[in-house]
């Protein structure tokens, strides 16, 4: 009876499940604004982890032509397309409460813009802070036959850009570059107030392409894509073979930083002729793809959650009271 694979739930998709539901805690409206923004964060951050060591476990298994089925009697190619589907039901819904949430904060004076929408003050002191703070910070990369496609870090931010040079005989010489989205500086920048009470942010990725003329000169732009890519962490030591257990740590630490990518996000108007080339550049398949209606990696907004001055949409912080017993002690 009890090896009937009805009485189970698998755990991939139990635990998205979970994720689900802290997802939905950032539609309650008894919870405060900026937690509910915090939730998530914290839902994005969960599914971050999950595809760096669980599906990239799963992976590991169809790689290797490991068949082994779970108690509700799922292989590991059954799980991934599982998970694929309740992942972009996931992405979706967060896609869908992110943009509630940061429509209700415009209630309070926080409004999420884009620098092309900028008052000409404004886009002045953006320009300045461009030419201060990013552009400095910021390497493009060339991807041609002499220079291969980058190794990206794991859950870097990165933009693809083609380019063109007009040629004598009038035609388009094209190539393709890479901007690095620096995580040195804030991913939300606040454009100075007005003298009213609106505050008003724009994204640094949105900056980057909004000025990336400036790192390509006497080129143009033909058309960009921002994008994300997941890669495999999960720690791979055969603790009864290894020698130095320390040792295989340290070399598993090592192989992480450099893993295979599982998973790439994308967001905005994706440009199909630069998605096959990433895909192809990182070895994923169309199926790998999330495309996100929206900014990535809502992990951003922690800080952004600590915002002075808005105690009144985030709880009251907890001040543990010691028992009168121990007051003197």
């Amino acid at each position: 009876m009890f090896n009937n694979a009805k009485y189970y739930f698998n755990r991939e998709l139990s635990w998205l499940k979970f994720n689900q539901r802290v997802l939905l805690e950032s539609i309650d409206t008894n919870t405060p604004l900026l937690e509910r923004l915090r939730f998530i964060a914290i839902a994005s951050s969960n599914l971050d982890e999950f595809f760096m060591i669980r599906v990239a476990g799963l992976r590991h298994q169809v790689v290797n032509g490991i068949v082994k089925y779970d108690a509700a009697h799922m292989d590991a190619k059954a799980q991934l397309k599982a998970i694929d589907e309740s992942v972009q039901r996931l992405v979706s819904m967060q896609s869908t409460y992110l943009n509630n949430v940061l429509t209700e904060l415009e209630n309070y004076g926080f409004f999420f813009t884009n620098p092309d929408l900028l008052d000409v003050k404004s886009k002045a002191w953006l320009r300045h802070y461009f030419e201060e703070h990013i552009y400095p910070v910021v390497t493009p990369l060339a991807v041609d036959s002499g220079h291969p496609f980058p190794f990206l870090t794991n859950h870097t931010i990165n933009a693809i850009v083609r380019i063109f040079q007009i040629q004598p005989d009038g035609t388009k010489d094209y190539k393709i570059a890479i901007l690095p989205i620096p995580s040195v500086l804030d991913r939300i920048i606040e454009i100075p107030s007005r003298g009213n009470k609106e505050h008003r942010f724009v994204y640094l990725e949105d900056v980057i392409t909004y000025y990336a003329n400036q790192f390509f000169q006497g080129y143009g732009i033909e058309d960009y894509m921002v994008f994300r890519i997941t890669r495999d962490a999960d720690l791979e030591i055969d603790e009864e073979e290894a020698t130095d257990l320390l040792s295989e740590v340290e070399a598993s630490l090592r192989r992480r930083r450099r893993g295979d990518a599982v998973r790439l996000e994308v967001c905005g108007e994706v440009k199909d002729n630069l998605l096959d080339f990433v895909l192809t550049s990182v070895e994923l398949e169309p199926k790998d793809v999330y495309r996100i209606d929206g900014h990535l990696d809502c992990r951003m907004y922690f800080n952004f959650c600590n915002y002075p001055g808005l105690d009144q949409l985030r709880y009251v912080p907890f001040e543990p009271k010691l028992p009168s017993e121990l007051v003197n002690h």
